[in-house]
């Protein structure tokens, strides 16, 4: 019984020192291009808790969104260091940039990085339209691609777009530009009034108003001179 706790208790430490406090460092940002070019690109890892990372070997792996391996970076963390930024020459100079580490492969618009100590991986992030999703045992998240001059960050746990910066604290990211503010249609506008219906014009006893009374007013007419001719005829006849 004692050698199988003994076992349990070094598999037990061997775990944790696997992972030790770098178990929680991050991916924290990603820029694929910068005034219209992607010569400029940079990752920036950092530990959430502003811990340092411990002293053992690190590697960062890049794949693109299909889970195809672009290739590994291997990285020197020197002690005390709480953030890491992984960059190319134009970000270094753009960006003003010292103690990077150089980023030798080319950041898709589509893709994947891992964080890796020298047992395994500790955080994975896909960027943009990711297929095959690289994991981590632990960690694992996902985020917007970043337009030009634009990187996607990591605040308050969740990925936005920001804009840069490499090397300080994330910036409150704005929403992810796919997607629409909502902004709620006035609404419609009044329904007209219905018409006025027009008033009856024109007069009986006006025959220029054709206003379908003149018509019987001039028969009435005619007929009472006709009876009164008549009349009077007869008068002499008798």
């Amino acid at each position: 019984m004692k050698l199988r706790t003994a076992v349990a208790g070094c598999v037990l430490l061997a775990s944790g020192s696997a992972f030790a406090a770098d178990h929680i460092a991050r991916i924290a940002e990603v820029m694929v291009s910068n005034q219209g070019s992607n010569t400029s690109q940079f990752i920036e890892l950092e530990d959430p808790n502003g811990e340092s990372f411990p002293s053992t070997p690190y590697s960062m792996t890049l794949f693109d969104g299909a889970g195809t391996s672009l290739g590994s970076v291997a990285l020197t963390v020197p002690a005390g260091t709480t953030r890491l930024v992984v960059a190319t020459a134009t970000a270094v100079t753009q960006f003003g940039l010292t103690g990077a580490t150089a980023l030798t492969i080319t950041l898709p618009v589509n893709g994947q990085v891992c964080f890796n100590n020298s047992v395994a991986r500790i955080h994975c992030f896909g960027w943009g339209n990711v297929t095959s999703q690289i994991v981590a045992p632990l960690n694992n998240d996902l985020g917007p691609t970043p337009p030009d001059g634009m990187s996607v960050q990591r605040v308050s746990g969740t990925y936005a777009l920001g804009t840069p910066t490499p090397g300080a604290a994330n910036t409150a990211a704005v929403p992810d530009s796919s997607i629409d503010a909502g902004v709620i249609d006035a609404p419609p506008a009044a329904v007209d009034a219905a018409p006025a219906i027009d008033a009856p014009t024109g007069n009986p006893n006006n025959p220029s108003k054709d206003d379908g009374c003149s018509v019987g007013a001039g028969a009435s007419w005619f007929g009472l001179v006709g009876l009164a001719a008549l009349v009077l005829l007869r008068r002499r006849r008798a």
